[in-house]
């Protein structure tokens, strides 16, 4: 389940119902906010707002951590262009998650469908831990209430009956995943399979070795740098330990205690002229690469095998599955959209105007915090 951090957002629905013929008040009840007939369903609005709103914080969460923004930056990001769809970023936040509720109120019909059910513990323990936090929020009790309903645009007890449909839902997947059995055999006719290539190569990882030399401020002393790690390099071909030249040489504090190496995949993000090295390179392979850290003396140590891709392993990225569990993942995830898109139906309605006038508000509310 997807972690939330809280984000304090001046919301909701406040903002005009009248179209609905409802009075603003806090919570949405049973209101609908679409329908397929074909499918025989209607999605609420508290199950769409709770998915956009756990979108939207964990979206800002990666933004915080990974680039260091703040909340000040955000109302002008929601309204920078994706890519060049011509619609705002905060505009395909709220098409995803509605397209995420669909697949999520279809998916949990089908649980249902199947016997499947909540656990009634885990919800209790859920309800206390809501508890605790409506407490923390603020005081008296209905200050906190509402404090909780602006942060995740539901209300406590809306957000109890979505996480009954997600853990109901979470139950079915469950005993779909652990139905998904894949053999020693199964894996390596996957890895034999040309056609599996990019699956492949994104469970491989690679060690790669290097020695980094720094450019001073002195351009004038960037011919010594480049003398200085073509004698290095040579000194490798001609057998001396690349360990001990790591150690004497290497201005990578992050590499030297493991002898220059890092072990990654081909998604780890390392500067483009590191990477392209690296995947390119054969094992035993040296060479030098320049990028904007120095000139880096590469040296290709290992690249995974079937055999090695069958034991778990830990990367720069973190640990790697076995390769048998990957494809567990991906036959498991084709299942569950292939139930999600047979049920699925081409007569989605929509109250547009609802559908409008919420998002608008939120966005226009979340660009004065």
């Amino acid at each position: 389940m997807k972690k939330i951090i809280g984000i304090i957002l001046c919301v909701i629905m406040s903002m005009s119902l009248v179209a609905c013929n409802v009075q603003p008040r806090m919570g949405s009840g049973d209101i609908v906010i679409a329908t397929s007939e074909g499918a025989g369903v209607e999605l609420l609005l508290r199950d769409y707002l709770y998915i956009l709103s756990s979108n939207r914080m964990q979206h800002e969460q990666m933004l915080m951590q990974m680039f260091g923004m703040g909340w000040d930056d955000f109302a002008d990001h929601w309204g920078e262009p994706l890519g060049d769809t011509g619609v705002t970023m905060f505009t395909g936040l709220k098409e995803m998650s509605l397209n995420e509720a669909k697949a999520t109120l279809l998916l949990y019909t089908i649980a249902r469908e199947h016997g499947f059910s909540y656990d009634a513990e885990i919800i209790d323990l859920i309800r206390a831990d809501m508890q605790e936090e409506v407490r923390m929020l603020n005081s008296p009790a209905a200050v906190g209430a509402r404090a909780f309903y602006e942060f995740y645009y539901v209300t406590y007890q809306e957000r109890l009956e979505v996480y009954r449909m997600l853990l109901t839902m979470d139950a079915f997947r469950m005993a779909m995943f652990e139905n998904t059995i894949v053999t020693e055999a199964d894996a390596r006719a996957f890895y034999d399979n040309p056609a599996n290539f990019d699956e492949i190569e994104d469970q491989r990882s690679m060690t790669v070795a290097h020695i980094l030399i720094t450019f001073g401020e002195d351009p004038t002393e960037d011919d010594e740098v480049i003398e200085k790690a073509e004698e290095i390099l040579a000194r490798i071909r001609a057998g001396e330990s690349f360990a001990a030249l790591v150690e004497e040489y290497s201005q990578d504090p992050g590499s030297i205690p493991n002898e220059g190496r890092y072990t990654i995949t081909r998604n780890t993000s390392f500067v483009p002229e590191f990477m392209e090295w690296t995947l390119a390179a054969q094992i035993d392979d040296t060479g030098i690469v320049e990028t904007d850290h120095g000139l880096h003396i590469m040296h290709m140590v290992a690249r995974d095998t079937f055999e090695d891709m069958m034991v778990a392993r830990d990367t720069l990225d973190g640990p790697l599955h076995t390769f048998a569990e990957a494809i567990q993942v991906n036959l498991f995830m084709d299942e569950v959209d292939r139930l999600i898109n047979e049920r699925n139906a081409d007569d989605w309605v929509v109250n547009e105007e609802l559908f409008d006038s919420i998002t608008h508000n939120i966005y226009e509310r979340a660009q004065r915090r």
